[in-house]
């Protein structure tokens, strides 16, 4: 699926990020991907299959050092369509 692709892209790129400076980017909400963007790491805001930017949280409320969040079809959070990524380890 695209959004798992493109999910799969950012985590690259978060992963990079970490690699660089020792931690992942610090905010919430979609524009904190705006540093990945700003240090190469992607050349452009990535969208979700539904054209909506993914929502990235750092720290995850769950405890992970990162969330990155695609609200899905219905675009709205907290419903069965969401889907989440985290990092490998952290």
């Amino acid at each position: 699926q695209q959004t798992q692709a493109s999910m799969k892209n950012i985590k690259a790129a978060l992963n990079m990020y970490h690699g660089a400076y020792g931690s992942y980017p610090d905010a919430m909400g979609g524009s904190a991907l705006q540093a990945l963007i700003d240090e190469r790491f992607l050349e452009s805001e990535v969208l979700d299959a539904w054209g909506v930017p993914f929502d990235y949280y750092a720290p995850a409320a769950n405890g992970a050092a990162y969330e990155l969040i695609s609200y899905g079809p219905d675009k709205t959070d907290g419903t069965d369509d969401d889907l989440y990524e985290y990092p490998e380890h952290d």
